[in-house]
């Protein structure tokens, strides 16, 4: 069954489902297959003619090691503040109703870089009307987790939408102190740069 979420605006319920929009369904996809020497697809880690091993895609993955080399499995892995507290996991959104009650400017949501872009499908039109050109914010967690990304409601002639992301928290830079441009040397008749025209 498909995930969805709720959206609480002025007292009632809007139940959507999200769709990932990735770059596959836009541009299309294009898959590296490896062969051996009888044109097979390679199953198993193999060597190339220069002698690079080939680990087919799937053949490897991340893994938590302790101390002292063992295996850890995620499940077994307990958060702590900095004060060494254990902080208690926040839950889906799939699983808590959303309140749409932060609208924001289009300039802050282009202070954030969006990483994932959701269609949402459902009964909504009334939500649609009522989020019409505004943009409202949210904070966003697929799973149980211990932080949140930032979340926006935007809708277009083709539905609605939500982008999820991150604020770019960049540093500007000022001068601190004004840079001394030094005065050109007057240059120095010579007969040296004569120009003969008659080269030309």
């Amino acid at each position: 069954m498909a995930q969805e979420l709720t959206f609480i605006v002025n007292d009632k319920n809007y139940v959507c489902s999200p769709t990932k929009l990735d770059r596959s369904k836009v541009y299309g996809t294009t898959e590296r297959v490896i062969l051996d020497d009888k044109n097979q697809v390679c199953k198993a880690v193999s060597m190339d003619e220069s002698g690079t091993i080939i680990i087919p895609k799937g053949g490897i993955s991340m893994g938590i090691l302790d101390e002292h080399m063992n295996w850890v499995d995620r499940d077994q892995l307990i958060a702590v503040n900095n004060k060494g507290e254990k902080v208690e996991q926040i839950p889906s959104t799939f699983s808590t109703p959303i309140n749409l009650n932060s609208k924001v400017s289009v300039e802050t949501l282009l202070d954030h870089s969006i990483t994932t872009v959701y269609e949402l499908t459902g009964d909504y039109e009334d939500l649609i009307k009522f989020i019409g050109d505004d943009i409202y914010e949210f904070r966003f967690n697929y799973r149980a987790g211990y932080d949140t990304s930032q979340a926006f409601l935007i809708t277009n002639d083709n539905g609605l939408f939500m982008l999820v992301g991150y604020k770019n928290d960049f540093e500007f830079i000022n001068l601190q102190e004004t840079a001394v441009i030094d005065a050109e040397e007057e240059e120095s008749d010579s007969d040296d740069f004569d120009i003969d025209f008659s080269m030309m």
